[in-house]
């Protein structure tokens, strides 16, 4: 009868990592700078499927799980920015480098204009303007001086931690009682 519960116990115990396995999200938050100054912060959420997938390199146009969440310009807050373009690639296998590529095109109703253009690999090419959609005034350009700044955060979400909180207090009771 102790072989059978332990067994029971076993059982319960790796079902339980199922559920934490299988509950895992990703939030990464690109903080970019330009000489010095936040011209954008981005959140974008990772679905779980794709974490140490083994796809390596993806980009929001495959449209496969890796959605932008919110972008936030601070220059042009209070100015309702809108978002035209947007464009990130990310290394699924190495969450934590932060993305390897990221453009951004957002407008405000004041009529500026706000571009970032970031690769990893090819810092040279990197550049953040914001400019004036009238007169194409140019208020900042910067090359070689973008950088990004990356945050992200794996969660496992409160229906799983439950199961498994469960499940242990079943486990628990089940040994007690043996």
């Amino acid at each position: 009868m102790r072989n059978i519960k332990s067994l029971f116990s076993a059982a319960l115990l790796s079902c339980s990592m199922l559920f934490t396995a299988s509950s895992n999200a990703a939030l990464i938050t690109e903080t970019i700078y330009a000489g010095g100054i936040e011209i954008a912060t981005i959140e974008m959420q990772l679905d779980d499927s794709l974490i140490n997938s083994g796809l390596g390199v993806v980009s929001t146009v495959d449209m496969i799980g890796f959605d932008l969440i919110d972008v936030v310009v601070p220059l042009a807050l209070g100015f309702n920015p809108v978002l035209n373009d947007f464009e990130a690639i990310i290394d699924v296998d190495n969450l934590f480098a932060g993305s390897e590529y990221i453009f951004l095109d957002v407008a405000d109703d004041a009529g500026w204009f706000y571009e970032v253009y970031f690769d990893a690999f090819s810092t040279f090419d990197n550049y953040a303007s914001v400019f004036e959609a009238g007169t194409g005034y140019l208020l900042e350009a910067i090359e070689d001086d973008v950088q990004v700044v990356s945050t992200v955060a794996v969660s496992v979400s409160e229906p799983s931690l439950f199961v498994i909180f469960a499940l242990a207090m079943g486990g628990l009771v089940m040994r007690r009682r043996a």
